[in-house]
């Protein structure tokens, strides 16, 4: 019995570590809390393997509590979950999408073993409208999939789209800024044209919220198809509108526990952050010099 015991203790104590450096670059790189993360880690097991489907990213098992990361996700240093700045230098153009899995697969966990299983707080209120609002409404709109099957999948979705809003805000950022990111360089779109005539060298060498959209993240984000046993489904094909007030409550409940950003100004601290981009400040300062000197 105690080598049973140490054994389920090892078990989860190395799902932490492997989550660990993951959770440390989710928060270093976009601000999403480490914390929450590691306590996932903490009810669950985590192994890397090779799937039969070679595609396949992540899986989740609700029965051993297991999530299953492809061997391509295991760091070959640390064997631990990669962290984001591996997923880049491994593909830089699409590696938010095994990000978002990721993060996708570990709500499956989380709903599994902590939302679902809470008694008060943010998390049981989460729990109540998913099941008591959320699940009927699949009941009722989708009979032919059990109606916490599909509360399982549309929030690893939201999830999903969360990640993808997230860089898609980024890189709004960085295109309005002038920066290509994946050549290191700048340039000037008009607005930095008009804003280099009146910055001080300082100001302009720094990233800027320009657009006048800097609304809530949230606003961005939502669910339109599930994919559910090889077989996709569509929201808008329900007879009853799935209420935005759901979309809002996963909003809250992850805002709450991560602590995301809410808009691009949050983001822009984020980006600070980032050893990619530290090319910029010199970038930037070359461009208000020449343009300076020319006057």
């Amino acid at each position: 019995m105690k080598v049973m015991i140490v054994l389920c203790s090892l078990l989860i104590f190395n799902s932490v570590l492997a989550l660990e450096s993951f959770s440390k670059s989710l928060e270093d790189r976009l601000g999403i809390s480490s914390a929450r993360v590691l306590e996932v880690g903490d009810k669950i097991r985590i192994k890397f393997g090779k799937f039969s489907r070679g595609s396949t990213a992540a899986s989740y098992n609700p029965i051993f509590n297991t999530i299953k990361f492809n061997k391509d996700l295991q760091s070959i240093r640390t064997k631990k979950l990669k962290t984001i700045s591996e997923l880049r230098k491994e593909n830089p153009y699409s590696y938010q999408v095994s990000l978002a899995t990721i993060f996708h697969e570990l709500g499956h966990a989380e709903l599994d073993t902590i939302i679902e299983e809470s008694k008060t707080g943010i998390d049981r209120d989460l729990y109540n409208t998913l099941n008591d609002e959320v699940g009927p409404w699949f009941k009722r709109n989708f009979p032919r999939i059990k109606s916490w099957d599909g509360v399982h999948e549309l929030y690893g979705y939201y999830r999903t789209s969360v990640i993808e809003v997230l860089f898609q805000e980024i890189d709004s950022i960085l295109l309005q800024n002038g920066i290509n990111q994946y050549q290191s360089r700048c340039f000037l779109p008009q607005r930095l044209k008009e804003l280099i005539k009146t910055q001080s060298r300082e100001e302009f060498s720094n990233l800027q919220v320009l657009s006048n959209d800097n609304s809530s993240l949230d606003e961005k984000i939502s669910v339109q198809y599930i994919f559910i046993r090889g077989r996709d489904y569509n929201l808008a094909d329900a007879r009853e509108v799935f209420k935005k007030k759901w979309f809002q409550a996963m909003w809250n409940h992850l805002q709450k526990v991560y602590d995301l950003p809410t808009n691009k100004t949050d983001l822009l601290e984020n980006l600070n952050n980032w050893s990619e981009l530290k090319f910029i400040s010199s970038c930037r300062q070359k461009l208000w010099d020449d343009y300076h000197s020319m006057k």
